[in-house]
Formats: C-alpha cells, sequence, structure tokens
C-alpha cells in the first residue's frame, strides 16, 4: 500500500470515526451513567443570583438600571445587586443611592479602568472601595 493511500484510509477512518463512532460511544456511556436533569430555569429559581452592572453613567441612569434589576421575579433574598463604578466616581451622599435597598452594593475602581476594571473590581476577587 503506497503512502497516499494509507493516508486516504487513515482520513477515511478518522471521519467515520467522528460522524459514527463518537456518537455511538457517547450513547453507550449516556446509557450506562444516569443522572437527572433539571432545566436551568428551574435550578435558576434556587440559587443566589450576583448582578454586576459595570457603568460610568449619571447617578440617575444608574438608579433606573438597579430599580430594573431589583424589579425581577427571582427570590429577593436570593438577589444580589452590584454597581462597579469605574474610575471611584462620587456616589457617596448621592439622591440616587440614599435609602437604597440592602440587595445592592456600589464598588468603585482606584483608577479609571474602563468596563474589564469596574467588573474586576465588582467581581469577589477584586479590591473594591465600599461606598
Amino acid at each position: 500500500m503506497t503512502i497516499s493511500a494509507t493516508i486516504a484510509v487513515g482520513a477515511v477512518a478518522s471521519i467515520l470515526f467522528i460522524w459514527i463512532g463518537y456518537p455511538l460511544a457517547i450513547g453507550l456511556v449516556s446509557l450506562v451513567v444516569r443522572r437527572p436533569l433539571q432545566p436551568d430555569y428551574v435550578r435558576s429559581r434556587h440559587r443566589r443570583v450576583s448582578l454586576v452592572i459595570a457603568t460610568r453613567d449619571t447617578q440617575s441612569a444608574i438608579a433606573a438600571r438597579v430599580a430594573n434589576a431589583l424589579d425581577t421575579e427571582h427570590p429577593a433574598e436570593l438577589l444580589e445587586v452590584i454597581v462597579a463604578v469605574d474610575s471611584g466616581a462620587p456616589l457617596q451622599g448621592s439622591p440616587a443611592f440614599d435609602n437604597r435597598d440592602a440587595r445592592v452594593r456600589v464598588v468603585a475602581g482606584d483608577e479609571p479602568e474602563g468596563k474589564a476594571g469596574a467588573l474586576k473590581c465588582g467581581s469577589p476577587g477584586g479590591k473594591p472601595a465600599m461606598y
């Protein structure tokens, strides 16, 4: 058998395995390993959700976004809204954030870093400045 014939047979065998062999192998594994599957919408109703709003908007726009985020059907005790403000915009004492819901946490970065920096300071591993 020539080299080109060997390569052609190998290519055909690979394609047949991908199209037929792999799906059959996965089907056999699924028959042996059974676990109950729940749809995402069922699981998400019982999980804690942290919604991060990375923003540089005005305080009134941020307050509207937070109000919209809090107006969901998700159970209130399982919802947290983190407002990650880029570049430490002055939000302290703002009428938009006075008497805010206990589920809302406002954090701000030290330097202007854009959306990625705001998301980083809003994440659990970030080093936010709390307001």
